[in-house]
């Protein structure tokens, strides 16, 4: 596998679990929009990215890509 076959392979898993990610936060808030499920989404992602950072120690900074 090609280092751009792997780059793309990584997307489309991270594109697949997104799916049930939401498909999950929407089974669990019953008639929300998906405007507000993009939302949770990023609020768990915000939680993620702060534990994360938090166990990283000092000195670490976050490797967000921009937006």
């Amino acid at each position: 596998m090609t280092s751009e076959q792997k780059l793309l392979a990584g997307e489309d898993l991270y594109r697949y679990a997104e799916r049930i990610t939401l498909a999950g936060i929407k089974h669990e808030n019953p008639g929300i929009d998906n405007q507000r499920a993009l939302e949770i989404l990023q609020e768990r992602f915000d939680l993620i990215e702060r534990a994360e950072l938090r166990l990283a120690g000092p000195g670490v900074s976050s490797c967000r890509l921009p937006t």
